[in-house]
Order: C-alpha cells, then structure tokens, then sequence
C-alpha cells in the first residue's frame, strides 16, 4: 500500500496575491515590449502607468490594437488619433457602467450613420432610459404645450 503523500496548502489570499503580482509582471512585459517606431511609443512610454489604473489588460490590449494600423505624418496627429481611441474607450466605459440595461436595437437606430436625423416617437423619460448615455445631442419637446400650460397660470 502506498503512502499517502503530504498535501501542501497554501492560502488563498497568498495564491490570489501570486497570481496578481504574475499579471503584473506580464502586463509590465507586454508594455515594455511593444514598439510601434512611432510617436506612439512615446505617447505610451509615458502614459502607461495611467492606462494600467483606468483600463483592464484587454482593454489595453485592444488600445494597442487600435492603435498598430495607424499611419500619420505628423506628431499632431498622432496625437489626435491616440487622443480620439482614447477617448472613444473610456466613453464606452462610462456608458458600461452608467447604462447596463440599454435597448440594443434602439441605440443600433440611433448609431446608424445612414441617416444623421432621427425621430423617436414616445415619452423622453421612458426612451431616454433605454438609450446609453450621452447619445442624444438634441431633445426637441413640444412648446405649445409648455405655452398653454404657461398661459393658463398666467405666466404668460
């Protein structure tokens, strides 16, 4: 009969910080390790630190992505286009974590670049609700209403 062997525990939480400082050290290779030949390396080189607080590994990832097919002939615009990637990414953060339960058909609607007008019939507290946030760039309600109402308590 063999002997049973001796099991070695180890925490959890020590396990998790392992595991943490490991992330750390693949996240640190992968930053260091990515050179465009570009001003963007310079961009990266100093906003890093930053980007590792706001964004997750992936989302950093898919920054990197974003930004490899980039071709610009000037500084200014390479700062511009990181500027814009950059912004487009914590835009889609903040409407992740502001509207989680939007109608996906209503706002595939409103994105469509077919048309840039677009009328949605219904009450705004309701629709607005449905919409991720910072979607609308112009609300127009009815003001006959607004003057009745103003006129029958003699405002106007």
């Amino acid at each position: 009969m063999l002997a049973p062997s001796a099991a070695t525990f180890v925490p959890l939480k020590s396990l998790m910080s392992s595991l943490s400082e490991i992330r750390a050290e693949i996240d640190e290779m992968t930053a260091n390790s990515i050179k465009f030949g570009n001003y963007f390396d310079e961009i990266l080189k100093i906003s890093m630190p930053y980007l590792k607080k706001q964004f997750s590994s992936a989302e950093i990832q898919e920054l990197l992505n974003s930004l490899r097919d980039f071709k610009g002939k000037s500084i200014q615009e390479y700062v511009d286009y990181f500027d814009k990637v950059y912004c487009q990414m914590v835009k889609r953060q903040y409407q992740m974590k502001t509207s989680p339960n939007y109608d996906k058909d209503l706002c595939k609607f409103i994105e469509d670049q077919d048309s840039q007008i677009k009328i949605v019939w219904g009450d705004c507290l309701h629709v607005l609700k449905r919409m991720k946030s910072e979607s609308v760039h112009l609300i127009v309600t009815s003001p006959l209403i607004i003057m009745r109402e103003n006129m029958l308590n003699g405002i106007i």
